[in-house]
């Protein structure tokens, strides 16, 4: 039976950004040949070798004669994440979703049946979408990383999975990532190794959603969704080149997702464009009442039509916090402290009508230095991240739920089999050890010495409290729509390297108080980002400003492993100005 073009649209988008590449060219590029001199080893890979993998891999699709076995067996023969993603040591993508092409194949009936009777699409309609592997999805484990969950299998998929299933998407396969979210430096773990970064293999990707970051930043899907619970979005999507969104705290659910802290963590999309995370989060988005703190919505007006208003000229007017705490540090990389001086003069040029030196009222951040969440109630300093035990409590209570296949039904078991990768071990030896609900904290020892700050979320803690509430009101004061700083000072590094400064800036803010803050292209030679942060719920504003910087300056470049695909012989790439250029350092 020939296959009509109309009708095989879903199927050959998969095709295109998960298996095949049919009638398309790959952009030529000069041979480089990347010497992996990382603690992680594999082959030295050349540009050349990946860029002839691809042309060997072009035969064009008679669309006029195809059927549907010649297009599934040339399937089963060129996948093409299983070849690229393995071959270069990408590392990014641990499962492709079984069923992919089958659900394709029903996308291309419904896209038919929609056509005839000249209805809208669904907003994510035939896209190719990856999840980080700690999310709940049907006939794939959730596996966060870690051996103990290869048989975490759910009986349904997670709340925003299933949300982006129902406008359209397919579900292409589960993405690699740090072991149980853990780390902010890389994305490694047991089940899967390491998450190379796409521009060069071998450095990181930061941790923990590097999968979904570099997977898109290696063009080998068009979505992915992610967790954040202090870097793991935004880390991974400055790295890697890509836009990460950490959304407000109870806008998305986090029900169906393996928990690291539910205190701080949140769901969000990762994609390669500012409008692009604009239509996912537009999706994610909503009320779950298996996630209570999702009730918050109830009480805000959450604009949800952002896509439809982003606007080229959305820094005409706008006033922006620069947070030098965080940009202007004795160990900022110099060439990224450059970037984020021109990311400032090219916001100017935007038409931004006033970049202020942000503070926060009663000297929140100019107590220690850089503003990483060190402030008491009581007026002394301390570690807002130094409470462990959400992570037993909170993992425990998803590993013991009914629906759940899995051996291991606490951290415990799972710590006591020792089914997990040995660098997470004082992680998980540390949260064990905290023997107290988090209700208790900080325990009366704790509180004889002067500790104040507690272990639940932002509401209820009394430090994340007034934290929130200064910032808000520093904000006001200001009268600034969004605060600016690098999301990392320093370039992504070498994979191995415990000991240089890694910069990492997202745990800052954004998780103890709950704003939205997203990172966007500030320059690629050293990969590096631009986080744009603003009040909680105030999505709407935070991605119009995002949305204006990335079309003023169009950092994003293809990685010169992964070049941009594009149609017929010399078409226009992706995006303006997208050459292949890999970073330095």
């Amino acid at each position: 039976m020939a296959i009509k073009r109309a009708s095989s649209l879903c199927v050959m988008a998969i095709m295109l950004h998960g298996c095949l590449l049919p009638f398309f060219r790959v952009s030529t590029v000069a041979c480089q040949t990347f010497k992996l001199s990382s603690t992680y080893r594999t082959e030295p890979i050349s540009v050349a070798t990946v860029i002839g993998l691809q042309m060997n891999q072009q035969t064009a699709v008679p669309l006029a004669e195809a059927t549907l076995d010649g297009l599934h067996q040339m399937f089963r023969e060129r996948n093409r994440i299983q070849t690229f993603d393995k071959i270069t040591g990408l590392n990014s993508v641990r499962i492709i979703n079984p069923a992919a092409m089958e659900i394709a194949k029903q996308r291309d009936i419904q896209l038919q049946e929609l056509l005839a009777l000249n209805e809208t699409l669904p907003p994510l309609f035939c896209a190719p979408v990856l999840v980080k592997d700690n999310f709940d999805t049907l006939g794939m484990a959730a596996t966060a990383g870690a051996v103990g969950l290869l048989d975490n299998l759910a009986a349904e998929n997670a709340f925003v999975v299933q949300k982006v299933i129902d406008q359209g998407a397919v579900l292409l396969g589960k993405c690699n990532m740090g072991e149980f979210a853990l780390s902010p430096d890389e994305s490694a773990g047991s089940v899967y190794g390491i998450v190379r970064n796409p521009y060069d293999l071998d450095h990181t990707t930061a941790g923990s959603s590097g999968g979904g970051a570099a997977a898109l930043a290696a063009n080998l899907a068009l979505l992915a969704l992610g967790t954040d619970t202090g870097n793991s979005i935004r880390g991974p999507a400055a790295h890697c080149g890509v836009v990460g969104l950490r959304p407000s705290l109870g806008a998305t659910s986090r029900s169906g997702v393996v928990p690291a802290r539910l205190n701080r963590d949140t769901t969000g999309p990762i994609a390669r464009t500012v409008s692009d995370v604009a239509r996912l989060f537009e999706v994610v988005v909503g009320h779950d009442p298996k996630d209570n703190l999702t009730s918050l919505l109830l009480q805000e007006d959450l604009h949800l039509n952002i896509s439809q208003s982003l606007d080229v000229n959305g820094l005409e007017g706008a006033r922006v916090g620069v947070l030098r705490q965080l940009s202007d540090t004795p160990t900022t990389d110099p060439e990224f402290l450059a970037l984020f001086n021109q990311a400032i003069d090219d916001m100017a040029v935007s038409g931004m009508q006033n970049m202020l030196s942000a503070t926060c009222r009663n000297g929140y951040l100019n107590g220690k230095g850089i503003a990483y969440g060190f402030w008491n109630v009581n007026g002394t300093w301390e570690d807002l991240w130094n409470c462990q035990i959400a992570f037993p409590t909170d993992f425990d209570a998803y590993a013991s739920a009914p629906n759940r296949t899995q051996r291991f039904k606490s951290l415990q078991q799972l710590y006591t089999a020792g089914a997990f990768h040995p660098s997470i071990a004082t992680d998980l030896r540390d949260a064990l050890a905290q023997r107290f609900e988090p209700s208790a904290y900080p325990p009366p020892f704790l509180y004889a010495k002067g500790f104040r700050c507690g272990c639940c979320d932002f509401f209820t803690d009394p430090c994340r409290m007034e934290f929130r509430r200064r910032l808000v009101e520093s904000m006001d004061n200001a009268v600034v729509d969004v605060v600016i700083y690098p999301t990392w000072s320093n370039p992504p590094r070498l994979i191995g390297d415990t000991v240089s400064p890694d910069g990492n800036n997202s745990p800052t803010i954004a998780p103890h108080t709950g704003a939205p803050a997203i990172t966007v292209p500030m320059g690629f030679n050293k990969a590096a980002g631009l986080q744009l942060l603003a009040r909680p719920f105030d999505e709407a504003r935070l991605l119009r400003v995002a949305y204006a910087y990335e079309q003023a300056t169009m950092h994003r470049r293809a990685s010169p492993l992964f070049p941009e695909l594009q149609r017929g012989s010399g078409g226009a790439g992706a995006q303006r100005g997208a050459s292949a250029v890999p970073f330095s350092g």
